[in-house]
């Protein structure tokens, strides 16, 4: 059988783009053979685990600097950290993920994973390095090194984070759930870490140095795991699959695509088949763009529910969680010491987790409920507002602690269930060779989210009163700063 092999805008390497309809259907039934018969077995579950150590990777160093805002509150008291290192973070990688659109037929996956984990290690490095050697106390110098090491991480998770989508989506879908159970997981072992920091060494600066020491040993672990999956014979058999199919059908829900789905399939495979020929032409890069963004239309017409549905769920989450979250205030003393912002960190990324595994458990969502569910979680911002305001007494009065834990927990749990269902079912609309485009789209889509949630929760600061110089800031300043002296 003869195939004439086209470059794919929307794939980690060349794949098998030009074929026609009949030689489209040989391939699937010559795939679906070989997959009845002869599909390697992820042994002992190791692709799962590791994939789930790789999306606990590129959002581990983000969720150090976040889960350590009670030191970070303390160092500088007169700058809103948590929502300007969120959105130095967001903005940095909303760009990295343009970015990787770009690099997806220039660099490498290895090299763009692999260089994220370099990076990952100079940020953490940096921040060590900054607060055991700096007087930081104040200082707008550490200030400035500080997010400079945070905008590194973000450059960094945001090329690792559209890579291992798209690496995830030319596998079975429960390995992009399993990227999504990392993010989850990498939030829980961060609080968990901040945790154990905080309350077995005394000395603010001391404990937080070791937490992010332990931070930047573990992003070791993950660089190690990725040189172990991508050797496996279970992953190398499904990226060859990836790259040599093409076929009309959508392998996703069980049942064949709709009509208009295979027409735009034949539609996709006919822009291949023309970027082969203009790339000889005079002026190959314009067509090839212009290629490009047309496979890009053409995919998200398949998935713009789930993207949409990705895009709220996650701008509710960043309009929240972390700078709403810290500005509730336990005036009544009973977590001392700037416990409380840590408690609800951990909380909601407990609960984030737990969303995640239930999503392991395939339930076949409509893209529409999907989208219901997303705009149904937008109960909770008013309730947590409560928690805020008015700013001398919020409305949940002296129970304001308790409400805040059961509204994180909800909060954490449909954030976590919700997104992982629209990224795991996205992927699987589209053809095998389409599958990374996918799962890039989606992603790209979430961090467009991120980023409106982070920018919207500045105008919500305002509201809230939090601002240096007023009551409510200034009272939360003083109670931390008063009971962590050893800075």
């Amino acid at each position: 059988m003869s195939r004439n092999v086209a470059p794919s805008d929307g794939s980690e390497s060349d794949i098998v783009a030009g074929t026609t309809t009949s030689d489209s259907d040989s391939t699937w039934h010559l795939v679906e053979s070989r997959i009845g018969g002869n599909e390697p077995r992820d042994k002992w579950h190791l692709a799962y685990i590791i994939f789930v150590l790789a999306g606990t990777g590129f959002l581990f160093p983000y969720n150090s600097f976040i889960t350590g805002v009670d030191y970070f509150q303390i160092v500088y008291p007169t700058e809103k950290y948590e929502f300007i290192a969120t959105a130095v973070y967001f903005y940095t990688t909303l760009f990295a993920v343009f970015l990787n659109n770009l690099l997806l037929r220039i660099v490498g996956l290895s090299a763009r994973i692999r260089t994220g984990y370099v990076v990952f290690a100079i940020a953490l490095a940096t921040v060590l390095v900054v607060n055991s050697r700096i007087d930081t106390r104040g200082s707008s110098l550490s200030f400035g090194l500080t997010l400079f090491a945070i905008a590194l991480v973000s450059l960094a998770g945001g090329l690792q984070q559209a890579s291992f989508y798209g690496f995830a989506g030319m596998l079975p879908k429960r390995y992009v759930q399993a990227i999504m159970a990392g993010e989850s997981v990498a939030g829980l072992i961060v609080s968990i870490d901040r945790v154990v920091t905080k309350a077995a060494i005394s000395d603010c600066r001391a404990s937080s140095l070791a937490f992010f020491g332990l931070s930047l040993a573990f992003n070791f672990i993950c660089a190690l795991g990725y040189e172990v999956v991508r050797r496996s014979p279970f992953v190398k058999y499904h990226l060859a699959m990836a790259k040599s199919t093409s076929g009309n059908r959508v392998m996703g829900l069980g049942r064949y695509a709709k009509l208009d789905d295979i027409d735009e399939s034949v539609e996709m495979e006919s822009i291949d088949r023309k970027q082969k020929h203009q790339s000889a032409r005079k002026s190959p890069l314009k067509d090839r763009v212009l290629g490009a963004l047309r496979a890009r239309l053409l995919v998200s017409r398949r998935i713009w529910l789930y993207m949409l549905s990705i895009g709220l769920a996650y701008f509710l989450t960043l309009l929240i969680f972390p700078g709403l979250l810290t500005e509730i205030r336990d005036d009544d003393g009973r977590f001392s010491n700037g416990w409380l912002p840590v408690i609800l960190i951990a909380l909601f990324n407990f609960f984030d987790f737990i969303g995640n595994l239930i999503g392991s458990w395939h339930y076949n969502w409509r893209p529409g409920h999907l989208v219901s569910a997303s705009v149904l979680r937008f109960i909770l911002l008013p309730l947590f507002l409560f928690c805020v305001l008015p700013c001398n007494m919020p409305f949940f009065g002296s129970s304001t602690s308790f409400v805040a834990m059961g509204l994180v927990s909800v909060f954490g749990l449909t954030n976590g269930y919700f997104g992982c269902m629209s990224m795991v079912l996205a992927p699987a609309q589209v053809e095998p060779n389409r599958r990374e485009l996918a799962g890039n789209l989606m992603t790209l889509i979430m961090l467009i989210g991120l980023t409106a949630g982070a920018s919207f929760a500045f105008l919500l600061n305002h509201v809230t009163g939090s601002e240096p110089g007023n009551l409510c800031f200034s009272n939360s300043t003083q109670v931390s700063v008063s009971n962590c002296t050893h800075v």
